[in-house]
């Protein structure tokens, strides 16, 4: 009955330490494929920010040169004039009111035309 004993405690030993490297095994894999995954996943959004922002710029670049001038800015200001929304809870915030802006832009603009005009 002694010898029993001693092979319990080694089946015992030998099931909980080979769950524990199964397990591991296990783990590992799906952490790789998870980290697989979101490496993707970022290259794949970073890549749809990029194209996002490509034909923003293309939308914003009137004259098609490969850079926005002031004016061109000041127009595009003025068109969105509207204050901005707040998702949250419906008000308009003046901190996102794009008028105050446009209107700086507009005089910055007129002092630049004026000095060099």
């Amino acid at each position: 009955y002694g010898g029993a004993r001693v092979s319990c405690l080694f089946f015992v030993a030998f099931i909980v330490l080979g769950l524990f490297l199964l397990m591991n095994l296990i783990l590992a894999s799906v952490c790789s494929r998870f980290r697989a995954h979101a490496e993707a996943a970022a290259l794949e959004a970073a890549e749809a920010t990029r194209a996002s922002f490509a034909a923003a710029f293309r939308e914003l670049d009137f004259s098609a040169d490969g850079c926005v001038e002031a004016r061109e800015f000041g127009r595009l200001l003025r068109r969105v004039q509207q204050p901005v929304f707040s998702l949250f809870d419906g008000h308009v915030h003046p901190a996102l009111n794009t008028a105050l802006p446009c209107a700086v832009l507009q005089r910055m603009m007129d002092a630049f035309d004026a000095s060099h005009g």
